[in-house]
C-alpha cells in the first residue's frame, strides 16, 4: 500500500512514514531506522537519545491517536528523522482530540520550562507516583524527550474540525561526533 511504508530518502534523512501506527508497525519502523545508513554513522549516545526518543513518540502515538475518524478528515500519523548540519530533528505528529491536545500542549510547556534539575526531580516525581497508582504515564514520556533530547520541545496545532486538531511536535538532538 502505497505511503504506508518506511522509506529512507536520501539527503540527511534518516526515516519518513506516513500511515497507521501500532506495535508491529512500531518495530518495523524502529528497524528501518536501525538500518539507515545515516543512523549507523551516529555516535553510540546520540543514536541511543534518537531511538529512545523514536520510541517513546511512537508509543504515544499508537496511545493517542484519534482512530476513530476517517483519515482523510485527519491526516495520518507521520514521523522523521532528518539531520541538518549537526544536528537531529525527529518530527512526528497525529491527530487528537481537542481537549487532548491542550492538555499535552500544557505538559509541553511544563517541561519547556524546567531547567535539568527541575526537570530530573520532575521524572522521579512522577515516576513514583506512577508507581503507586496505575496512571498513564503523567506526562513521562514528555520529561523523557526533554531529558534526552536537551532542548525544548517545539509544537504546532492545525484545527481539523470542532473537537479535533493535528498535533505536530520537533525535537532536537545534537549529533556528536566522536
Amino acid at each position: 500500500m502505497p505511503g504506508h511504508d518506511c522509506n529512507i530518502p536520501p539527503s540527511g534523512s534518516f526515516l519518513s512514514y506516513s500511515g497507521p501506527v501500532d506495535y508491529e508497525k512500531l518495530n518495523t519502523i524502529l528497524r528501518e531506522l536501525m538500518q539507515a545508513g545515516e543512523f549507523a554513522e551516529l555516535d553510540k549516545v546520540t543514536g541511543k537519545r534518537v531511538y529512545a526518543i523514536v520510541v517513546e513518540i511512537l508509543e504515544n502515538i499508537i496511545k493517542y491517536s484519534e482512530s476513530e475518524i476517517p483519515t482523510k478528515l485527519t491526516g495520518e500519523p507521520s514521523i522523521s528523522v532528518e539531520k541538518k548540519e549537526e544536528r537531529i530533528f525527529i518530527k512526528a505528529g497525529n491527530t487528537v482530540r481537542s481537549d487532548f491536545a491542550r492538555k499535552i500542549i500544557r505538559r509541553i510547556e511544563e517541561v519547556n520550562n524546567l531547567r535539568e534539575n527541575a526537570l530530573k526531580d520532575l521524572y522521579e516525581k512522577r515516576i513514583n507516583e506512577e508507581s503507586k497508582k496505575d496512571a498513564t504515564g503523567a506526562g513521562l514520556g514528555l520529561i523523557l524527550i526533554r531529558l534526552k533530547s536537551g532542548y525544548e520541545i517545539s509544537y504546532s496545532l492545525k484545527k481539523i474540525e470542532n473537537d479535533l486538531d493535528f498535533l505536530e511536535i520537533t525535537i532536537e538532538v545534537d549529533n556528536y561526533i566522536r
